[in-house]
């Protein structure tokens, strides 16, 4: 009876915990590139979200210019952001001349004023990065 007891108890075999950690391995390789992945994909979307504010922004201003309301043109990054509702360089962006720059998640982006806003025309935009919502500086 006593054999029969040994016999029934034995471990894993090296062999099986090699496939459980290899198994593991391939599991945590998939979930970090995926993450970052992810990280990526935020970041853009906040990069996003700051060039559609900015492009309604200048769009506002421009109406309300043509209706009589305001004088000044947008021609540089600080106007820009002084008519902004969120201020993005609160969120960690910076103002330099007409650029609105930050580095999110370790990708930089970069909005650009293309063009100033004149008496007959509202200020063009660019982005520096890859994104359906707006058009790439050249």
């Amino acid at each position: 009876m006593d054999g029969f007891l040994v016999q029934n108890h034995r471990g894993f075999t090296l062999l099986e915990l090699i496939i459980v950690i290899a198994i593991l391995g391939i599991i945590s390789v998939t979930v970090v590139a995926r993450y970052k992945g992810l990280k990526r994909e935020a970041a853009t979307a906040h990069a996003d979200s700051v060039f559609q504010t900015a492009q309604t922004t200048v769009a506002r201003h421009f109406a309300k210019k043509l209706m009589g309301a305001i004088s000044d043109n947008i021609t540089s990054c600080a106007d820009m952001v002084s008519y902004m509702t969120e201020d993005p360089t609160k969120a960690g962006w910076t103002c330099s001349g007409t650029n609105l720059k930050a580095t999110i998640g370790g990708s930089a982006f970069e909005i650009r004023i293309k063009s100033a806003e004149t008496s007959t025309s509202r200020a063009e935009l660019c982005c520096t990065w890859e994104s359906p919502n707006c058009p790439k500086c050249s």
